[in-house]
């Protein structure tokens, strides 16, 4: 339910796993962009101005200059321009592949 005063926003939604949404049932224009949720598979999806339904992932929205973050198993991968710099693990243990500087006190 919304709340007083507030539209809530929906989305295209599917709970079935790998399902995912034609380019007729987004809409990308200067008026407004959908999105859709596949909610099974925690994938996100939008249509680009050429028409195609292309698939929003982790590391591109956690990407900056280069950097990206990617879960796998009890590990986060931490990669830089495509290639792994470092891993950490659900212990807080931190591998550095290369050199690493730190800056301030733990």
């Amino acid at each position: 339910m919304a709340q007083t005063g507030y539209t809530p926003i929906l989305l295209y939604a599917s709970g079935t796993s790998g399902n995912t949404p034609s380019a007729a049932n987004l809409t990308s224009s200067s008026t407004g962009a959908e999105l859709a949720l596949n909610y099974a598979d925690g994938k996100v999806f939008y249509k680009n101005g050429s028409g195609t339904v292309l698939q929003i992932n982790s590391s591109a929205i956690a990407n900056t200059g280069g950097w990206s973050v990617t879960p796998s198993g009890t590990k986060l991968y931490f990669n830089y321009n495509g290639t792994n710099v470092g891993s950490l693990d659900s212990s807080g243990n931190f591998i550095a592949l290369g050199n690493v500087t730190a800056f301030g006190t733990p």
